[in-house]
C-alpha cells in the first residue's frame, strides 16, 4: 500500500514538479496572451496508464485554469488542485506561466510546444540562478538562453482525451 500511496504521490506532482522547473516572481509577460481554444480540454501524460488527468478552462481572456485531477483507487474517486497559467510569446516560442496559488506571486515556467491533439512541456532549468524583478529582465533572459538544450529540463507529452467529458484510460 505504502508503494502504491508514493506512486500516486508522484504521478500527482508530476505537472507541477517536472524536473522542478524554475520559479519566477514575475511571469513572462504582464498580461499573457489571448486564450487559444486548442489548449482547452482535457489532457493526460502520454506514458501514464491510470485515470488521472488535467482539465484545461478559461478562467478570463488571457488566463487558464488547470484543474489537476488525480484518481485514488481506494477512495474510488478523483481529488483535485487548481492552478492558474497564461501563454507569453518569446520570439515564436510560446511559454506557459503557471501559478500554483491565486494568493502566491509565484511562477512555474514550462516551454510549450503544440502538436497534433498533443502538447510538449519543458520546463526552465532549476539550475538558473537569476532571480528578475521585472518581466523585461526576464523576457531579456530568455530571449538569450532560449535556443540552448540546457537551458530545459526533461520534456512531459501530453495527448488531448478525446470524449472531452469524462475521464479515458489509455
Amino acid at each position: 500500500m505504502k508503494k502504491y500511496f508514493l506512486n500516486l504521490l508522484i504521478i500527482s506532482l508530476l505537472f507541477l514538479c517536472m524536473a522542478c522547473p524554475y520559479q519566477s516572481n514575475v511571469p513572462l509577460s504582464e498580461k499573457g496572451m489571448v486564450i487559444d481554444d486548442y489548449f482547452l480540454g482535457k489532457w493526460t501524460n502520454k506514458n501514464q496508464i491510470n485515470k488521472d488527468f488535467f482539465a484545461i478552462l478559461q478562467h478570463n481572456d488571457h488566463q487558464y485554469k488547470i484543474e489537476e485531477n488525480v484518481y485514488s483507487e481506494s477512495d474510488k474517486s478523483f481529488s483535485q488542485k487548481t492552478y492558474l497559467a497564461s501563454i507569453s510569446d518569446i520570439d515564436g516560442q510560446l511559454y506557459f506561466n503557471v501559478k500554483p496559488s491565486e494568493t502566491e506571486e509565484l511562477y512555474l515556467i514550462y516551454r510549450l510546444k503544440k502538436g497534433t491533439d498533443q502538447i510538449t512541456l519543458s520546463p526552465l532549468t532549476e539550475n538558473i540562478k537569476e532571480s528578475f524583478k521585472s518581466v523585461a529582465d526576464f523576457q531579456n533572459f530568455v530571449r538569450k538562453h532560449k535556443d540552448l538544450s540546457f537551458f530545459y529540463g526533461k520534456d512531459q507529452v501530453f495527448k488531448r482525451l478525446k470524449d472531452k467529458n469524462s475521464y479515458l484510460v489509455f
